[in-house]
């Protein structure tokens, strides 16, 4: 298809047909030109832009890029992607880390994202770019940013660096690594090791005000620095019991952080909520699936969106479902809306053979 631009008796005509070359064709493929690109088409501009961002990179980094450099030609969205290497800084900054003379490791991006404010988010998403055309090897992020905030923090507090940078190697980041063995590390993770190293700092700030060292602090320093701030400070006292047991400090107390009494609701309620999920045909199916599961096997929500189509089976005629080690059948309607959940998700745009989602909130995938 081609832009009327010119006309022949009187008739709409495209350019070559009136003998003039058309100028909304892509001088290098053919295809149509970008309105946002010029006399280019948008995939040929990519490959333009790449070619000038990166055109002063030496060879080695230059190899390294190269199957990223592909991938960003290949897209399936070649304006999106044209876009993003115009306007963002993750674009900037890929010419610019390349641009060093020698190829990019994790190290690298760390010192960047610590060199200024906006600077880690703008890392993080050329990391991500980066780890997953296999420019560098995944990594535990959620690790590496409990050590990026540890070393924050002693820029700041360089006077207690011997001491917080043994808690954390010792104490915070052996306990982190066992978490994250056992299952995918998440940022609250990270949050957990971002408060312990806070609370270290804060009370550590304190007893210096009161010209204390922490092998001189009392209980009654601790209580009264305890009682006079937020429940976050409670965290102290994981730090606490590691130095009491290495001969830091004495052995102060800290009790465990108080948590709010869970609210329940009464039977009466829990059985009209589990009748509104099961029958309300108003409510999304997914949100109807995912409620009837938890009201009504008392399963929490994260094990409720990890479930998959592996779970459910056929005994004796009957739907079932694995929540343990033994099949549970499913009454219904509960049997048919999981039935109807799976058949009714869009399949489109998953790969052949791939696992996907048929739900947003409850994670069936077949």
């Amino acid at each position: 298809m081609k832009v009327l631009i010119a006309r022949i008796g009187g008739q709409r005509t495209c350019g070559p047909c009136a003998g003039h070359p058309d100028p909304y064709v892509c001088p290098r493929c053919g295809g149509a030109s970008s309105p946002i690109a010029g006399d280019l088409c948008d995939r040929c501009a990519v490959d333009q832009h790449l070619k000038t961002l990166l055109h002063d990179v030496p060879p080695d980094p230059a190899a390294q890029l190269a199957p990223l450099r592909a991938a960003l030609v290949a897209a399936e969205h070649p304006r999106t992607v044209l876009t993003w290497l115009r306007t963002s800084a993750s674009a900037r900054l890929l010419h610019e880390s390349a641009a060093c003379g020698r190829r990019l490791t994790h190290a690298d991006l760390d010192t960047v994202a610590a060199s200024g404010r906006g600077a880690a988010q703008s890392t993080d998403y050329l990391r991500g770019l980066l780890v997953a055309f296999d420019v560098l090897p995944p990594r535990e992020e959620h690790l590496a940013s409990i050590e990026r905030h540890l070393a924050r923090t002693l820029t700041r507090h360089p006077k207690y660096a011997m001491l917080l940078g043994l808690y954390v190697r010792w104490s915070v980041m052996p306990r982190a690594r066992r978490r994250a063995v056992r299952s995918a590390s998440t940022r609250g993770r990270a949050r957990w090791a971002y408060t312990r190293i806070n609370a270290a700092v804060a009370l550590l700030e304190h007893l210096a005000s009161l010209d204390l060292a922490l092998s001189e602090a009392t209980q009654l320093e601790v209580d009264r620095w305890l009682a006079a701030g937020p429940s976050t400070r409670y965290e102290v006292r994981d730090f606490l019991v590691w130095t009491a047991r290495r001969g830091h400090s004495g052995d102060l107390l800290v009790p465990h952080r108080s948590k709010a009494e869970p609210e329940g609701i009464d039977e009466d309620t829990h059985w009209d909520l589990l009748q509104q999920c099961l029958h309300d045909e108003d409510l999304p199916l997914d949100v109807r699936a995912a409620g009837s599961l938890l009201l009504l096997f008392g399963q929490h929500l994260t094990h409720i969106v990890a479930l998959t189509t592996g779970y459910l089976g056929v005994q004796d005629g009957h739907r079932t479902i694995w929540l343990d080690s033994t099949p549970i059948r499913l009454p219904q309607p509960l049997a048919t809306l999981l039935t109807r959940l799976i058949d009714e998700q869009p399949r489109q745009g998953c790969r052949s053979g791939a696992q996907h989602p048929v739900a947003h909130r409850i994670h069936l995938v077949t």
